[in-house]
């Protein structure tokens, strides 16, 4: 099924086809409970990195069934919904964000991949019992109102920011290793991180401004870091970089 032009239903919108996105495309359902957005098959760009996809379900879900962008990726995605938005596989935009900001309750139902080849991933809040791995070509950020894991801890947690910083302004948790990079910028770390080995690999600074208290395994911090709070973890806690105090004394344990 090719998409040519924007579809607006005052209920569902579901499609079971795989989906070609031919020019800036919006989906829009009805928008309260129960007006959902399901895309059953893979979704791709005509011309990768040309065209962006919207869905926008308001109050209802959305559902993306497979793959996005694999085959071509589309210059951006951008979700809104404060229903459940599932996700599988793999989502690749290039030229643009992978904008999931809007939506409030994401759930993985398969080992999942966010790659915004150029530009941002803006994430809400993300939970489900798999594998995240997220890479931008600048800048990844948590929203500070949502978090990774909360309600469902992930399994191992990978963010690879480019060209910009990671800011983490709301919780990771996971039952797996977390393991955080930048190329170029910053770690910010403006919540908790749990994991089963949390490893924060900062070309900047590994900036942590909130308690770090892991309480379910090591935690290693690569590169400069600059200590405004405490940090505990349950077993190994390892600097390899200078550490710079912030503000007052601090406790690491």
């Amino acid at each position: 099924t090719t998409i040519v032009a924007d579809i607006t239903s005052a209920d569902d919108i579901t499609i079971n086809d795989s989906v070609i996105i031919s020019g800036n495309r919006i989906l829009t359902s009805g928008g309260g409970v129960g007006n959902n957005i399901s895309i059953t098959g893979t979704i791709n760009d005509t011309i990768a990195g040309t065209d962006t996809l919207t869905l926008t379900a308001v109050a209802g879900n959305v559902t993306l069934g497979d793959s996005v962008g694999t085959s071509a990726a589309l210059n951006s995605l951008t979700i809104t919904s404060t229903g459940v938005t599932t996700l599988n596989n793999s989502i690749i935009t290039t030229g643009g964000d992978i904008n999931l900001n809007g939506a409030t309750n994401v759930q993985l139902a398969s080992d999942v991949s966010l790659r915004s080849t150029t530009n941002n991933v803006l994430l809400y809040a993300v939970n489900g019992a798999f594998d995240l791995t997220v890479y931008a070509g600048t800048d990844i950020t948590i929203n500070a109102l949502g978090g990774i894991g909360a309600t469902n801890a992930s399994h191992d947690i990978s963010m690879t920011a480019a060209g910009g910083n990671i800011n983490v302004n709301a919780g990771i948790t996971s039952t797996g290793a977390v393991n955080l990079t930048t190329a170029v910028g910053n770690i910010n770390l403006a919540a908790n991180v749990i994991g089963n080995g949390d490893t924060f690999n900062a070309a900047g600074i590994n900036d942590v401004t909130a308690i770090q208290n892991n309480s379910a395994g090591a935690t290693t911090f690569n590169g400069a870091t600059t200590l405004a709070a405490n940090v505990t973890a349950l077993n190994t806690l390892t600097f390899n970089g200078a550490v710079t105090l912030s503000t007052a004394a601090r406790t690491v344990t």
